[in-house]
Formats: structure tokens, C-alpha cells, sequence
């Protein structure tokens, strides 16, 4: 799956090519593009991140991809707990550039 974040009056459509290129670019199938409009900043009341956690939940997908951490979070608290989430439910978490990158 590729998620992106957008703010109010962006596009999500070029994050989310990005990240479904890198995914491609890796064999990787892709099963479902979802994307939130910048608002609430716990990760967790997204409704498009709560659908990628479902899908992860339901097996219905190894992992996700996203352009840069940023998509997810930017305060590291909410990021590191996704990440142990993912972690936990044994998915991974890609990023088309990576965290040093930033």
C-alpha cells in the first residue's frame, strides 16, 4: 500500500505516485493508495492511515510506503509508536527517502 499527507489544499496525487514508483520500482505489488488532509497530527484519528492500519491488521498487505517520515509524523513520539506498531504487527513501514535524508 502507499499513504500520503496533504495539507488543506494540496494534491496527494505526486506523493502518492512517488511512493507507488519506489514500490513498483521494487516488484513490490501495490494493493491500495490512501492519503489525509493535514489536521489532526495523532496519526492513529487519520481516517486514511486508520484504513492502512486495517488492511495491515487483516493481512491484507505486507507493508506501506510513503515518501518521507513527515507523512506520517513529524514529532518523533508519534512516529517511534507507528513504527513499534508496525513492528509489532510484523509489516514494515518504506520509505522513498529515508529518515537522514530529512
Amino acid at each position: 500500500m502507499v499513504y500520503a499527507l496533504t495539507t488543506a489544499h494540496g494534491d496527494p496525487a505526486d506523493a502518492l505516485a512517488e511512493a507507488q514508483g519506489f514500490a513498483v520500482s521494487r516488484r513490490w505489488q501495490v494493493r491500495g493508495c490512501f492519503h489525509d488532509v493535514t489536521g489532526d497530527t495523532e496519526p492513529r484519528n487519520r481516517p486514511g492511515w486508520a484504513r492502512v492500519r486495517q488492511a495491515l491488521l487483516e493481512q491484507r498487505a505486507h507493508g506501506v510506503v510513503m515518501p518521507t517520515r513527515t507523512h506520517l509524523s513529524t514529532c518523533d513520539r508519534l512516529y517511534r509508536a507507528e513504527l513499534c506498531w508496525c513492528r509489532d504487527q510484523r509489516v514494515f513501514l518504506g520509505l522513498v527517502h529515508p529518515e537522514t535524508a530529512l
